[in-house]
């Protein structure tokens, strides 16, 4: 039963990552108005560096809490996977709120204060 949530969970977050990475260049070149290459190799230098960490760091993380071999260490483990989604919650809500002010500011045409 925890595999199959836990397989449902990564499935769902490669379908998001798999978004993000088709709107980033088109998000970061119209809007913000960056260089394409510039845009490129730090799409690459993000997903690649948070791949790595999260294939490090994350079983090792697991593991420490007691893994998935008996009930508390699943409950650890599955608590501290809770702890992960809420921190990437809260920086999706201030992307999102970053987002919505640079593209207000751009429709409004008054100063912008998100950066440029």
């Amino acid at each position: 039963r925890v595999y199959v949530w836990s397989a449902l969970a990564i499935s769902s977050a490669m379908f998001v990552l798999s978004g993000i990475q088709f709107l980033w260049v088109r998000l970061f070149v119209e809007v913000w108005g960056l260089n394409k290459v510039v845009v490129t190799v730090m799409l690459l230098v993000v997903t690649g560096v948070g791949g790595v960490l999260g294939i490090v760091v994350g079983p090792l993380r697991i593991d420490r809490l007691g893994g998935f071999g008996n009930a508390a260490g699943v409950l650890r483990s599955l608590q501290e996977l809770r702890r992960f989604i809420f921190i990437a919650v809260l920086g999706g809500i201030v992307g999102t709120g970053c987002l919505y002010g640079k593209l207000r500011g751009k429709d409004a045409g008054y100063a912008r204060a998100w950066g440029d």
